[in-house]
Formats: C-alpha cells, structure tokens, sequence
C-alpha cells in the first residue's frame, strides 16, 4: 500500500480517485446511523471470494458488471454499495455495460458521464477491504515449488478461509460485537468514547490492534522480570508495521 494512501487512511481524508472525486471512509458513527448490517452488504459487495470467480474465467470487475445485466437485485447492491463509498449517485447502463457517475464540468457548464474503468474499480475495492482488514495480498497468486509445498499452501488457504469466516461472525454472533470494542477502546485508551465514534473503521481497527501489540509486550515483559525463561517467552516489538 502506499504510503500516502496509509497516512490519508490513517488520518480518515477521502482517497483521490481520478475524476470518478473521491472515497469516502465513513465514522463508526456513520456507520450506526445506516445501520451495522447494512454496512457489512455494502462491503461484502467487495469481498466476494475473488479466486472462485476469476476460476470461471473473468475478472471480479467483469464478474460485477456482466452479472449486473442479468440480475437487477446484483446491480442495485453494487450501485448502492459504490453511491456509499464515492458519496456519488452511481448509475449503470446497459447500452454500455458500465457503471459510471456524472460530473459537472465547469469549463462547459454541463454534465459529463465518466465511467468507474476496472482500474478504479480494483482501486475502490482495496480501499474498502481495508476496512475491515481483509488481506488484499490473496490476490497475488502463490506458485508452490512441489507436491508438499503445493498440499501446505492448500492447508494454509483453508485456514485463513476458516479465520476470515469467524472474523465476518465475530461481530454479530460472537462473545464481542462492535459495541464491546468501542467500549473497550475508549476505556483501553483513555479516549472520549464520543471521540472514538468520530473514527473511521480502519482508523479504529489500527488503534484497536496497535494496543493489542503493546499489551502483549507488556505481558511478556512482565513474565521476563517474574522469572520467565527468554527462549519460552515470545517478545514482539509492538512498534513494527501493521
């Protein structure tokens, strides 16, 4: 990711998206005001399982547009899914097979049509995975060197498809929800939990796991001073690069 990409993240500004203007990365308190649910459609309309599709032959992007034309119910979920994001009305049409948004151009005092091209859309896609820090690095393919490698990597695939299945649970069916972690943020921190409500997701996620880290050195200096062994103790430096 670029750097400038993760420190515009970081400090919650849109992403510059060409001349489709900008993506906008909603507050958790945005995100209560439509309602948690309907946040998790509007991503999830980005974090289909990209492999299974491109395995038929097509790209995420053709996949969305060509499934649009035979399916209104697919087409106004990526519509709405987009709108959220660029905080632009995105249309789609048939006659082009696109999605596209209209911008005012002032030089010719009129509408012009530009079209969300699989480049932008790719772009969009990434940023918005990031949200809920779904790994875009998935989408560069493994090449395993033999049979054992190739049996390691299926092994590690299965994992991280059985991790990221519980991850999407996790905030409606599990011991903790979003709320839990808000809470546990402010208190964590010493936040205004009013402040935490101003956050971005990703904003939120990054403090959340970046105290993660620290606590989890902390402990693991605590057991070294207690008398722990080195080679039995696990010290992270909390600072790396997340």
């Amino acid at each position: 990711m670029d750097t400038d990409v993760r420190l515009r993240l970081l400090k919650g500004d849109p992403i510059p998206l060409g001349r489709i203007g900008y993506i906008y990365l909603p507050s958790l308190g945005e995100i209560t005001e439509i309602g948690y649910s309907n946040f998790l459609r509007y991503i999830n309309t980005f974090a289909m399982n990209q492999k299974i599709i491109e395995k038929e032959g097509v790209t995420y992007y053709s996949f969305l547009v060509e499934g649009s034309k035979i399916s209104d119910d697919l087409k106004e979920l990526a519509k709405e899914s987009m709108s959220f994001f660029l905080n632009e009305e995105v249309r789609y049409s048939k006659s082009i097979n696109a999605f596209y948004v209209l911008k005012y151009d002032e030089e010719e005092e009129t509408k012009k049509t530009v079209l969300i091209d699989e480049e932008s859309f790719n772009f969009l896609k990434q940023i918005v995975s990031l949200q809920i820090d779904i790994e875009e690095g998935d989408a560069q393919e493994e090449k395993p060197a033999d049979e054992k490698a190739k049996e390691l990597l299926k092994k590690k695939r299965e994992a991280k498809e059985k991790i990221a299945k519980a991850k999407q649970k996790q905030d409606i069916t599990g011991n903790l929800d979003l709320a839990d972690l808000v809470s546990i943020l402010s208190t964590s921190s010493n936040m205004n939990i009013l402040e935490v409500w101003r956050l971005t997701l990703y904003m939120f996620y990054n403090q959340f796991k970046r105290i993660q880290l620290l606590d989890e050195y902390e402990t693991s200096l605590k057991a070294l001073f207690a008398g722990a062994k080195s080679d039995k103790v696990d010290l992270k430096d909390w600072r790396k690069h997340i």
